[in-house]
């Protein structure tokens, strides 16, 4: 283990029984950072109702859960980078503030996330034809006081018709 001047603690080694707590298995050769217990821990779910048509809308949910024991400090925050093809219409969600700008949508909210709750965010895109026949969307959600990376990336495969 070693203990970095920022309070951070770091292990290598083996680590066939997860005892390194940094959610990877099995031999660390490069030091990784412990994921402190109890600390908040967010994951990210993003699904899609049906196929998406050229020309029409397509609505992702994006969800986020805090799977830890304690609740976040600061703003949360969803990047989703849209694959060519889908275009940034709206977003809805109870205290998420989204802006855009070319192919990424950056969401944030404000409010902490207890432990155990969710909070959703509902994106509008417009489906053009460079989307078809498919698209895959990469959301990542973050926040500065969870430190366990492994689960905040979701990728949503999206079948897409030519439409009418």
């Amino acid at each position: 283990l070693a203990f970095k001047s920022d309070g951070t603690v770091w292990a290598w080694g083996s680590n066939s029984l997860g005892q390194l707590g940094d959610e990877q298995t099995p031999l660390r050769t490069t030091p990784a950072q412990v994921i402190p217990p109890g600390s908040p821990d967010l994951t990210i779910e993003m699904s899609h109702d049906g196929d998406f048509s050229v020309g029409a809308p397509g609505l992702y949910m994006l969800t986020v859960t805090n799977a830890g024991a304690i609740a976040t400090s600061g703003a949360v925050t969803i990047t989703d980078v849209l694959p060519p093809g889908l275009a940034y219409v709206s977003a809805l969600g109870s205290e998420w503030n989204c802006t855009a700008g070319e192919q990424t949508i950056v969401c944030t909210n404000p409010r902490t996330v207890s432990a155990g709750d969710s909070s959703t965010v509902w994106l509008t895109v417009d489906v053009g034809p460079a989307a078809a026949p498919g698209v895959t969307n990469l959301a990542i959600v973050s926040n500065e006081s969870d430190r366990n990376f492994s689960n905040n990336t979701i990728g949503d495969p999206t079948v897409v018709s030519q439409g009418r």
